[in-house]
């Protein structure tokens, strides 16, 4: 017969092993937002020593990628969001360096958007490409922004929007979604691409594809400046 004290022994026992179970799990897996986005993390991909893509002719990827960026920016503020920039400039930030200013965020409806622009050895391959993290409204946003970018790019959309595993969306606590705007070493993409006017078509698409994703709404109420509300450390590397 046990006594109370081998039952509470036991009970002990039990929740320590629970507790042990439970700091096992080291999968990173991103934080739900609310049902609606307020800050956008824009992510400019490569830069610095990294050029990204080789074109057909024009601009790497990495000077490209950080227009689209400053071009992303201005339209998600107009469009009511609070955003905060990985790379304002042409330098190098570390992968892990871009993520920690995602994860440092302290809002709930924070999300995050690299910019990209692809490469294929087959000349053929064309057209938009999203990828997203573990989160639905990671998954929310890809699709909505691939159907904008697939109204944008003359070439459309060959592939839907897919999970990812690329280091900025697999490390981040937040919904994350990668885009690659177009292929570098298509010819048509990149003479669609190397043109201003038409970056700022995508940018736009982009943001629009936020929009739809939050609701297709503008923020209830104004998002508060970074020094507020929002930690995040500085990333440059030069």
């Amino acid at each position: 017969m046990e006594t109370h004290k081998m039952v509470l022994e036991r009970v002990a026992l039990l929740v320590l092993a629970v507790l042990v179970l439970a700091g096992c799990e080291t999968t990173q897996q991103p934080q739900r937002t609310t049902g609606r986005i307020g800050v956008v993390v824009v992510d400019a991909g490569h830069g610095g020593d990294d050029r990204g893509a080789r074109p057909v002719f024009g601009h790497p990827e990495k000077a490209l990628a950080l227009d689209t960026s400053r071009r992303l920016t201005n339209a998600l503020r107009q469009r009511g969001f609070k955003v905060v920039n990985t790379r304002k400039g042409d330098y190098f930030v570390p992968l892990q360096n871009r993520v920690n200013v995602s994860n440092r965020i302290r809002r709930s409806d924070a999300v995050f958007v690299s910019v990209h622009y692809n490469w294929a050895r087959r000349p053929g391959a064309d057209g938009v490409e999203v990828f997203y993290n573990n989160s639905p409204m990671a998954q929310r946003m890809a699709v909505e922004v691939t159907n904008s970018l697939g109204r944008v790019n003359p070439s459309g959309v060959h592939r839907s929007a897919r999970p990812g595993n690329f280091f900025v969306l697999r490390e981040n606590r937040r919904p994350a979604i990668l885009v690659e705007g177009g292929f570098l070493s298509n010819a048509a993409d990149n003479r669609f691409i190397q043109k201003n006017a038409n970056r700022q078509r995508i940018a736009d698409a982009i943001a629009d594809g936020i929009l739809r994703a939050s609701g297709g709404r503008m923020p209830e109420t104004p998002v508060p400046e970074a020094s507020e509300s929002i930690a995040v450390e500085a990333v440059d590397s030069r």
